[in-house]
């Protein structure tokens, strides 16, 4: 993993990218401005692991490109798929949300870039913003009901 530093130069085009994704669709260019700072963008390798089930949830992700596979573990200790998100989609909410240990495993299927939001700025961001809270939380409550 390579965490790729913005600089300030480079937040109009972050808030540009943000404003993209269906999760962020609603916000103001402004709103998206002032949510750029807090975003950290990471290059992940093929095979390379984003979260570990049961680890305590210190951020959020947003797939920028790849894709990314979500397991939990199955029979005799084998991996069950749970699902593939690809650009746009997001994982990493349930942990932050219910304030437990992560529920899956994420490991990338080939290089992938993702967008990461640390928790306190997640929290501020669900705070500060309530259609992101609630679409957020719509999400983690249909993701939580389909275990």
């Amino acid at each position: 993993m390579r965490a790729v530093e913005f600089t300030a130069k480079d937040a109009g085009r972050v808030a540009w990218m943000l404003g993209r994704f269906e999760l962020f669709a609603s916000l103001s260019p402004e709103q998206l401005l002032k949510l750029a700072p807090f975003v950290v963008f990471r290059d992940y390798e093929e095979g390379e692991v984003v979260i570990e089930k049961d680890d305590l949830g210190d951020a959020f992700f947003i797939v920028y490109s790849g894709e990314v596979e979500v397991t939990k573990p199955g029979l005799l200790g084998f991996e069950k798929l749970v699902t593939r998100l690809g650009p746009g989609a997001f994982f990493g909410e349930m942990a932050l949300l219910l304030r437990q240990p992560r529920s899956a495993s994420v490991v990338c299927t080939g290089p992938t870039e993702l967008f990461v939001l640390m928790a306190p700025d997640f929290t501020r961001l669900l705070e500060a913003e309530p259609e992101v809270g609630a679409l957020v939380k719509a999400i983690a409550k249909d993701r939580l009901d389909s275990r």
